[in-house]
């Protein structure tokens, strides 16, 4: 299929796509999206070198597949391009609906709808690789040679620790602690958030029963003891999404400590793709590119048409991933439950 006009105007299609976001994808505070036209983003990490990776690949691929990455912060960002497809049956219906509105063209809501399907998919995806970072201080990409290649944004050993065992009512509170204390060493401050799942935070509600042994504690007491000990009140995500079977944002028995709850961790930086570069150069019904220069950078909607069978897609486009730009904030424990 190739790429044609199956409304005069895209843009708003476009611009409202960039807008839409899901309550569920609780992560981008800690990595708020930022389109970028530059052709590098730079870590300016705190005493460590500054490191480069290149943000743009004009080349990437009108598949939903990611490029290639390297074992260190340069590589390639990943390309997201999910696509519906609009069956011949799906034509009529437009065609019907379009007679009943006295011979409109395509009517937009269709086009609307399946950007928004779209846009979710790249949305969804870009929280996993936050929850990725959050878990692990990598981004894991799968390269077109089929072999896993680790974005490393540089976290310490001792940013990184594995529980010799899941934690017990016994040691819970004792392990948080430890966690906390090791964060503030690296970063230099008590963490502002303590990031985990529901399972990890009932670990914990247990583990207090034993200093209110004459009723059972609640949540409310898990907050008290927490502020008693200078620490946040525990979020948590378990959000999954479903693809090559169950994938979880936050992986089980994660805890991570985040410096702040008002500073973000880093960015989504999202760059110009192959698909925003031809809406930039090509005219459309209205005689008005779809994107300028200016607008280029960030997810784009292209629609798409074949003939035999006669075919029409709508397709979202986009680079990029989260960048931890300050590792310093960030230490995580694995293996607590």
């Amino acid at each position: 299929m190739q790429m044609t006009d199956l409304v005069p105007d895209l843009t708003p299609t476009i611009l409202a796509a960039r807008a839409l976001r899901d309550d569920l994808n609780t992560l981008e505070p800690y990595f708020p999206v930022e389109n970028v036209n530059s052709n590098s983003y730079r870590l300016g990490q705190r005493a460590r070198l500054d490191q480069a990776a290149p943000v743009r690949a004009i080349d990437a691929p009108a598949t939903p597949i990611v490029r290639p990455g390297v074992t260190t912060v340069r590589g390639d960002l990943p390309a997201i391009s999910p696509i519906v497809n609009l069956s011949e049956g799906d034509l009529i219906d437009d065609m019907r609906l379009a007679n009943a509105l006295n011979g409109a063209d395509t009517p937009l809501s269709r086009i609307d709808s399946a950007a928004a399907m779209v846009t979710a998919t790249i949305n969804n995806t870009l929280e996993l690789m936050r929850g990725q970072v959050i878990s692990t201080g990598t981004v894991s990409l799968l390269g077109e040679d089929g072999v896993i290649h680790d974005v490393d944004f540089g976290l310490q050993a001792e940013q990184k620790i594995t529980s010799a065992a899941k934690w017990t009512p016994a040691n819970a509170l004792t392990n948080l602690l430890a966690g906390a204390t090791a964060a503030g060493d690296v970063s230099g401050n008590d963490p502002g958030v303590i990031l985990t799942t529901r399972k990890v935070k009932r670990m914990l509600i247990a583990a207090l029963n034993e200093l209110y042994k004459d009723r059972p504690a609640t949540p409310a007491d898990l907050t008290s003891w927490l502020a008693a000990n200078d620490l946040p009140d525990i979020q948590t995500n378990d959000r999954q999404f479903v693809g090559q079977g169950k994938q979880r944002v936050i992986p089980e028995g994660t805890v991570a400590f985040i410096g702040s709850a008002n500073a973000p961790l880093g960015a989504t930086e999202l760059g110009i793709t192959q698909e925003a570069i031809k809406q930039v150069n090509r005219r459309q019904p209205n005689g008005a590119p779809a994107l300028t220069a200016e607008t280029a950078a960030g997810i784009t909607i292209v629609t798409l048409a074949g003939d035999n069978p006669v075919r029409e897609a709508v397709q979202g486009a986009a680079i990029g991933m989260p960048i931890l730009r300050d590792p310093t904030q960030l230490t995580i424990v694995s293996g607590a439950a």
